[in-house]
């Protein structure tokens, strides 16, 4: 927006009418700058530039425990170097604020004779302001300045490199405390991990013993058992038959060598072939058919050996046995009766070993049907216990899995542990020290004193219209016309009494 010309020429009348006001104002006030920015202690800052290297051990190799940003743990780590504890530390040892002379005010306010006493600030001032002299600024990703601002170089440079010291050590710090943390956190896991592996594996080990011979891998053999089972019941079945068809031909012989005992028949008496030597002709074939297929250990085979034996040794107690009996004379009918009653004593030997063989097929047909009981038993309850087992395996193996995972990431965090405690992995290092500053860093002098001029001229000139404004008078006839709004007809001019007595 631009000033009119008439406005700047009226300002500038202000000024000249006013010229003392404004001159004392503006000497004042420019003073007072100047005695500002000279009395104003010089503050220097003191910088130092670190850098963040990187782990020196392939991430692929180990990978680091501390995954946080730089940014989140630099402030994590301002936070913990700029506790009051810290500080005070370093005021003691450093012996900052020591010395340093009151502000700039109590200065002025001394020098005008108020006398205004200083005590010594408390330890909780010199913390905050030591807080607020600390600059942190990052610069890029893996770079950033540590600065204090302080009123002594040396004593400036000394905090600085203190202050850089304390990052690089609390970082250090801080990345071992992370990975032995994490380690301590995973060993408590593990050990929660293992307890519950444990439990699962002990409770998958008492199903399989309680329902050992009904598991779903037993499927197949119990099946497999199952047809033998039933095969060996079928072929006992098949011997029980024969054995009784064979006791009926006993039977039937005896009875019939009995009627001609007791009926005294003289005629020749053809016998024909053994009943044992028969039976033994049946065992030896059976006998052969069996271990074709079995093992010698296998029962039924052992109850054929046995009865093959047992064969044998009537046929030997019984002595020679004759296929046939010629016809004699009547003088040998008691040789005939003798023959008869030995065919007939050999008869009920057999008859009692196909007995007793009858007695034994039928237990071993009863052992078999409940063998075939429990092993149908079995079949049966392997869907059941296939889904129990599904379950109890989907849990172990889930746990399994979590432990397996727990103690890898343990030995990956022991590895980032050793990593940090050998300050191989990332960590601070200083490139630039802190420096001796040798100029203040403020105030700048200069543009306080311009500064100074700049508002020197603003209060000259504020004084000088306000006490225009407060004494008004009429200058020129515009402003009389603006005041009543009426024409005005002359003005005199501007006289002095010196100018008077001239004219005169």
């Amino acid at each position: 927006m631009q000033v009119p010309k008439n406005e700047i020429k009226e300002y500038i009348e202000i000024i000249l009418r006013r010229k003392l006001i404004f001159i004392f104002s503006f000497v004042i006030t420019f003073l007072i700058a100047v005695a500002f920015a000279f009395l104003l202690p010089p503050i220097y800052k003191s910088t130092t530039l670190i850098l963040v290297e990187g782990q020196k051990v392939p991430e692929a190799y180990v990978k680091p425990t501390v995954t946080t940003s730089m940014q989140e743990r630099l402030k994590t780590i301002s936070q913990q170097i700029m506790s009051r504890t810290r500080l005070e530390k370093i005021i003691d040892e450093v012996g900052l604020y020591r010395n340093e002379k009151p502000g700039v005010f109590k200065i002025l306010l001394n020098k005008l004779g108020f006398n205004i006493a200083t005590r010594p600030p408390v330890m909780d001032e010199l913390v905050d302001k030591m807080r607020k002299n600390i600059e942190l600024k990052v610069n890029g990703k893996a770079a950033f300045t540590l600065s204090f601002i302080g009123r002594n170089p040396e004593t400036t440079m000394r905090v600085a490199n203190t202050l850089a010291s304390l990052f690089i050590e609390e970082n250090l710090k801080v990345r071992e405390e992370y990975a032995e943390g994490t380690t301590n956190f995973l060993e408590d896991e593990l050990k929660i991990a293992k307890a519950e592996l444990e439990r699962q594996e002990s409770a998958v080990q008492q199903f399989k013993q309680r329902n050992m011979g009904a598991l779903p891998s037993q499927l197949d053999a119990n099946l497999r058992t199952l047809d033998r089972l039933q095969l060996e019941l079928q072929s006992i079945r098949d011997s029980i038959k024969k054995s009784g068809d064979q006791k009926t031909i006993l039977e039937e012989r005896l009875a019939e060598l009995q009627r001609q005992r007791i009926a005294g028949v003289d005629s020749d008496v053809t016998v024909p072939l053994d009943p044992l030597e028969r039976q033994l002709i049946d065992l030896k074939k059976e006998y052969s058919r069996l271990s074709a297929t079995f093992k010698d250990n296998y029962p039924d085979v052992m109850i054929v050996k046995s009865k093959i034996k047992e064969t044998e040794a009537a046929l030997k107690a019984r002595g020679n046995t004759q296929k046939s009996v010629k016809k004699g004379s009547l003088d040998n009918t008691k040789s005939m009766t003798a023959l008869r009653l030995g065919t007939e004593s050999g008869i009920k030997a057999q008859l009692k070993i196909v007995n007793r063989d009858i007695i034994s097929l039928k237990k071993s047909e009863k052992r078999l049907k409940n063998q075939i009981k429990e092993y149908e038993k079995r079949v049966e309850m392997t869907p059941a216990n296939e889904q129990r087992l599904t379950a109890l395996m989907r849990d172990y193996s889930i746990s399994q899995k979590n432990y397996q995972s727990l103690l890898q990431k343990r030995l990956e965090s022991k590895l980032s542990s050793n990593l940090e405690k050998r300050q191989k992995g990332e960590q601070f290092r200083v490139i630039d020290a802190a420096n001796l500053p040798e100029k203040p860093f403020k105030p700048n002098r200069q543009m306080i004193v311009l500064m100074g001029i700049v508002l020197a001229l603003g209060v000259g000139f504020g004084f000088a219209y306000g006490l225009e404004y407060l004494n008004p008078v009429f200058h020129k006839a515009q402003d009389l016309y603006d005041f009543i709004d009426i024409p005005v007809l002359a003005t005199i001019s501007e006289f002095s009494p010196k100018t008077l007595g001239e004219k005169r």
